[in-house]
């Protein structure tokens, strides 16, 4: 049989153990009677009639650390039984009909049609194990799977209703199913091993014993850089290159940025994406990178610094979007980029754009906010902390000193073209002196003629208006048609009184995420009409008038050793409550159209 073949029966066959494992409720009679596997015999019946491969020693499986350079991916799901039943109870709202673990157990077991023994003799409310592993060069990896049972008996009631012995080697034993597929199969006490080929169950059947095991976590996956290039037949070095190499997208700064990026990614000894489910939180993905000792990544870890969101921004009920982050190693790396690009440029405006530039990154308090606000157009708030007094002064000279062909220097650096800057003034704002400033975006020449209009329906305008200035040790933008009077009420304190506290939602997930380098928050129910100015049509207009609100939010971070960056997203319950509102709202317009 063909491997992809092969693959097709295994990933068969792992989707109707782990669903039969949840429990004994059977699914749909079989399609074809004829076919299903027979009631499983006795362990030493099986034994008896199960014939030897001719000339074929018995399988010697490889110890864990013999296998482990040849490890591509592990992964683990301590507890099936665990995660099915909390993502039933997550997917209530969203769910238009009632759905319980019950009704996923039925409709998995119907799909694959694993006989009901099956489902008795496995136990899904242990650990499930799985790797993929190298076989040689040129070939695809193998895949092999630990499943326990709940107890030895079982689990060869389990092996004998998978198919029909045809050889062994030993202690391992090739099945062929009713349609003629085969995979091989080895108990370990009450774990069943499964592999789609003896060399995948002779390098890999003790690395997916290995990985079961248990944890606060529904799933996990470790990823293993240096094995993946090997058997692409390269290293992790000249795979860096090769994709550096394909960085083509925007100006020389921005592309030596993106390549800095990808060097931190190179850095890391595995990557790890975890999945965690709870009733009560909801869903968080989390990305984990562990650094390789010494390297650029460990630093970035080592040097985690908490972000605190500025309490400027966090009021207000207009609120659709938040980030903010501590300055890193890679931002300073980033501006000090940007510097050099600016340093040589010969364009009038260059020297009054780079005393700003040097301006900022000596005045650097380490943090940085933003606020997307409204439901149309561009209104951005955001908050650049300052170290000193001393600092705030020459930062405001600086900001001062900025004219047409200053900004627009500052502005050329995103590869795209850059704005018109249609008015540029200096003037009082209240008790605070601030640049003003109007701009006018090239859409047609920053993206397609295609897109140029989507670009600015997204926007809300081809115009934007903002003003800046140098408050106590904030360096305070604002950005929008009403921008100079969001500047004067921020000077003075945020928000009017009755609108000084957070919405609920952005209160819990600034609340969930203190401690991280990095953070986000956003409403997908009040982006809609964003994306319903992008694309227009009923369903997006209707889902623009959508109230209930979807948060999500995330973080990012080093653990402070320099072992390990995390980049979390979060799902919390009260989005799907605003999910399954959405859905509803496209069912009620007949669905997409």
């Amino acid at each position: 049989m063909g491997r992809r073949w092969r693959r097709g029966l295994l990933g068969s066959t792992l989707a109707g153990l782990a669903t039969a494992a949840c429990g004994s409720q059977p699914g749909p009679p079989v399609s074809n009677p004829g076919a299903a596997v027979q009631a499983a015999p006795s362990a030493a019946a099986v034994a008896a009639r199960a014939p030897v491969a001719a000339g074929a020693a018995p399988l010697r499986l490889w110890s864990v650390e013999e296998g482990r350079a040849g490890l591509v991916v592990a992964a683990s799901v301590p507890s099936l039984d665990r995660s099915l039943t909390t993502a039933a109870e997550l997917a209530r709202p969203v769910s238009p009909m009632p759905i319980d673990p019950q009704s996923l157990r039925a409709l998995l077991l119907g799909q694959v049609g694993l006989p009901p023994d099956a489902s008795q003799a496995l136990d899904a409310g242990s650990p499930i194990g799985a790797v993929l592993v190298t076989i040689q060069p040129g070939r695809d990896p193998g895949v092999a799977l630990a499943v326990g049972a709940r107890s030895g008996e079982l689990a060869e009631k389990a092996v004998a209703a998978l198919g029909r012995v045809v050889s062994r080697r030993g202690e391992a034993r090739q099945v062929e199913n009713a349609a003629g597929g085969r995979i091989w199969l080895w108990r370990s006490g009450d774990v069943v091993v499964i592999a789609d080929s003896a060399e995948a169950l002779e390098r890999g059947g003790r690395l997916a014993l290995e990985a079961r095991r248990g944890g606060a976590e529904d799933a996990t996956a470790v990823f293993y850089p240096d094995a993946i290039a090997r058997h692409a037949g390269t290293d992790v070095q000249i795979a860096l290159g090769r994709a550096s190499a394909l960085v083509t997208e925007g100006d020389p700064a921005s592309q030596e940025i993106q390549r800095d990026f990808l060097s931190r990614v190179a850095d890391a000894q595995t990557g790890e994406i975890a999945l965690r489910l709870d009733a009560v939180k909801g869903i968080t993905i989390a990305a984990r990178l562990h650094a390789r000792p010494g390297s650029t990544l460990a630093r970035d870890a080592r040097e985690a610094t908490p972000a605190v969101i500025d309490p400027l921004l966090l009021r207000g009920d207009d609120i659709v979007a938040v980030g903010g982050s501590s300055y890193g190693s890679f931002a300073m790396r980033a501006m000090q980029v940007q510097r050099q690009r600016i340093a040589a440029s010969q364009a009038p405006g260059a020297a009054a754009a780079l005393r700003f530039m040097d301006a900022v990154m000596a005045s650097d308090g380490g943090q940085m906010s933003i606020v997307l606000r409204g439901m149309s157009g561009l209104v951005l708030d955001g908050v650049n902390g300052i170290k000193d007094a001393a600092a705030a002064a020459k930062l405001q000279a600086a900001l001062l000193g900025l004219d047409k062909a200053a900004i627009t220097v500052l502005a050329g650096g995103s590869g795209a073209a850059p704005p018109e800057i249609i008015a540029i003034k200096k003037e009082k704002i209240g008790k605070i002196q601030a640049l003003t400033y109007s701009m006018r975006f090239d859409v047609k020449g920053s993206a397609s003629a295609e897109r140029g209009p989507d670009f600015a329906r997204a926007l809300g305008t081809e115009k934007l208006d903002g003003a800046a200035a140098v408050i106590g040790t904030r360096l305070v933008f604002a950005t929008g048609p009403d921008a100079k009077a969001r500047l004067a009420a921020l000077a003075a304190g945020g928000a009017p009184p009755a609108k000084k506290v957070p919405p609920p939602d952005l209160a819990a997930a600034v609340a969930e995420s203190t401690g991280r380098d990095g953070f986000f928050f956003a409403d997908l129910a009040r982006l809609a009409p964003r994306f319903a100015a992008v694309a227009p049509g009923p369903q997006a207009a209707a889902l623009a008038r959508l109230k209930t609100p979807i948060p999500i939010h995330g973080t990012y971070g080093g653990d402070g050793k320099g072992d390990v960056m995390t980049f979390e997203l979060r799902l919390p319950k009260a989005a799907f409550t605003g999910l399954g509102a959405a859905l509803q709202t496209v069912m009620g317009m007949g669905g997409p159209s």
